[in-house]
């Protein structure tokens, strides 16, 4: 009779025990071991015969777990789309349609705030200016609208201008609105 052998990292002695195998893929050994033990949650092994597992990946910024990872693949990611935007490690990215909100470009990590004269578009892709008569001083979804004896006469306005009074016996053909 020979002397027994201890399996080597990677492998575990085959089923009559007169030789080896390699741990398959998802499993490891470190050596000397009857089992090959399963890669934890959070780590894999994509090849036969590894030694240790390898934390799989996780989404930074702008990005999103497309496919979470198992004990043999790596987590797949991918960027936010435009109108969303996530700080990372999610498995979803947060729509930009908060007060204000938009995101005009993908992998965002943080959703953009309109500038003043502006407001987000409709779907929260990008911004339009504030139309003559309404103006916004930024952050907000909506433009107000001038109160009665001002005006903007331009788009974009970040406030409005009051209306010039007329002196006495004098009177104007278009009020202000």
């Amino acid at each position: 009779l020979s002397a027994c052998k201890t399996a080597s990292a990677g492998s575990k002695p085959n089923a009559d025990h007169t030789g080896v195998a390699l741990c398959p893929a998802g499993r490891f050994s470190v050596g000397g071991a009857t089992l090959c033990a399963e890669c934890a949650v959070g780590k894999y092994s994509s090849s036969d015969g590894a030694v240790g597992c390898t934390a799989a990946s996780t989404c930074g910024a702008g990005r999103y777990i497309k496919i979470p990872s198992t004990s043999t693949t790596d987590t797949e990611c991918e960027d936010c789309a435009v109108g969303r935007a996530s700080a990372g490690g999610l498995n979803t990215c947060g729509e930009c349609t908060g007060e204000g909100e938009y995101s005009d470009e993908t992998g965002l990590s943080a959703c953009k705030t309109a500038s003043a004269g502006s407001k987000p578009n409709a779907d929260h892709t990008g911004v339009a200016l504030c139309p003559a008569g309404r103006f916004s001083v930024g952050g907000a979804t909506l433009c107000a609208e001038c109160a009665v004896g001002k005006y903007s006469s331009s788009d974009g306005a970040v406030g409005c201008t009051a209306a010039s009074t007329c002196g006495a016996g004098r009177y104007t053909k278009t009020p202000s609105t």
